[in-house]
């Protein structure tokens, strides 16, 4: 019996080896570098202890592996002798001790901890540095030899390209690190964070809905298109045929301008469209623009509809930020009427309303204030109905059968500063 427990504790700390130098493993090569430097930065020991074996990382991985095998020969030894000194010597033994050992080497040893590990990588590494360390000095020799073995190895082959020492990934959570308290300040991380989301980012994410999309037919005559232009002033309208949302090309204001018949049809002076899908990225949509001269592309969904328009101009303020143009002066999209109330347009972007007014509103299956009242009435509401969502409360300002027109905000935490 004591044979039998003394077996049984080898095979737990022979399990708990394992599974500290698979954590190990994972932790090294997924740590984040950028937030070990802030913590060494402000003072931390084992941060900065962290650091200096990332610098070294074929070592401590080196130390790893050699710890880990180990680790799992010793286990399986253990688990073979116990299920032998229980069934005898045999292949029923054997069959049975190989089964067991690679189960539990398998969840135990590898799989839970590497799960566990990559979650809290930096965490795993910043609180284990010292006994990664230690164990790194024990194993020394043996490393010094593996690695040189590799090192004459791999002398031959071709020298692999350099890691980049800041992924995107690293930026991106500085980013979300850097305290913007100024005005500039949260304008710079905005625009930070714009750039490095820009090749994520869709061409529905930014375009304008057909519904806002000031449109002509193409059997209208061109005097109709200059009004329009003249009342929106637009430089470009897109033309459609029957339907808004068969849209077959675009006419330049400026090609209409000085004609002498004003009842001439605007199809005599349409360019072709520029058609694209709404899951185009917008770092592609930019290059085809520029390869295509054009400054605006149709948004087109996967049932073959016009859904939007992108312009150039969309693109260029997904980095920098809504740019005002001539007739858009002193029209905002967000509104303070009172201390900590606004009236807000319904079809502004959730994800910037959030970063406005500093709010949580959720995200889901669509991407404007609207789309997420729309959703929790599951219809259209009446003017002056009122919800809270995230804790903020919410009036329907205006209304109208198609949808929601504005909506007004009270905040739970008062004002906010804005830019």
């Amino acid at each position: 019996m004591n044979q039998i427990l003394l077996y049984v504790l080898f095979i737990l700390v022979g399990v708990a080896a394992s599974a500290y130098f698979s954590a190990t493993e994972i932790s090294i090569i997924s740590a984040n570098r950028l937030k070990l430097r802030q913590q060494a930065k402000q003072g931390s020991a084992a941060a900065s202890l962290a650091l200096s074996l990332l610098h070294d990382q074929e070592h401590v991985l080196a130390t790893t592996l050699i710890g880990l095998n180990l680790a799992n020969l010793a286990t399986a030894a253990f688990v073979t002798s116990l299920i032998e000194g229980w069934l005898g010597v045999g292949w029923r033994a054997s069959l049975l001790s190989t089964g067991v050992a690679t189960l539990v080497l398998l969840v135990m040893g590898e799989i839970l901890p590497k799960v566990y590990a990559s979650r809290h990588a930096t965490t795993f590494v910043t609180r284990n540095a010292r006994p990664i360390q230690a164990t790194e000095q024990l194993f020394l020799p043996a490393t010094a030899v593996i690695r040189l073995f590799l090192g004459l190895l791999l002398r031959g082959l071709r020298k692999a390209p350099q890691q980049p020492l800041v992924t995107r990934e690293d930026l991106k959570h500085l980013v979300r690190e850097v305290k913007g308290d100024t005005g500039h300040g949260r304008k710079e991380k905005k625009m930070l964070g714009s750039l490095l989301g820009f090749t994520e980012t869709t061409a529905r994410e930014v375009m304008v809905p057909m519904t806002e999309v000031i449109a002509i037919e193409k059997g209208s005559g061109i005097s109709l298109a200059r009004a329009l232009a003249k009342r929106h002033g637009f430089t470009r309208l897109a033309v459609y045929e029957r339907r808004i949302d068969k849209v077959t090309g675009v006419v330049n204001i400026k090609d209409i301008l000085f004609d002498k018949d004003p009842d001439e049809q605007v199809a005599h002076y349409m360019r072709p469209a520029l058609l694209v899908p709404e899951t185009k990225r917008i770092d592609r949509l930019l290059v085809e623009l520029q390869r295509s001269e054009q400054t605006m592309a149709i948004v087109v969904s996967e049932f073959g509809s016009c859904v939007g328009i992108v312009t150039l101009e969309d693109i260029v303020e997904e980095i920098v930020g809504e740019m005002a143009e001539e007739h858009e002066i002193g029209v905002r999209k967000i509104r303070e009427i009172a201390s900590g109330t606004y009236v807000v347009d319904a079809l502004t972007d959730i994800d910037d309303l959030n970063d406005e007014l500093g709010l949580e509103l959720p995200k889901g299956r669509f991407d404007t204030l609207a789309g997420l009242l729309l959703k929790h009435y599951g219809r259209i509401p009446a003017e002056g109905e009122r919800c809270r969502i995230s804790e903020v409360e919410m009036e329907i300002v205006d209304a109208h059968q198609f949808g929601i027109g504005s909506v007004k905000l009270v905040l739970p935490n008062g004002s906010v500063e804005r830019d």
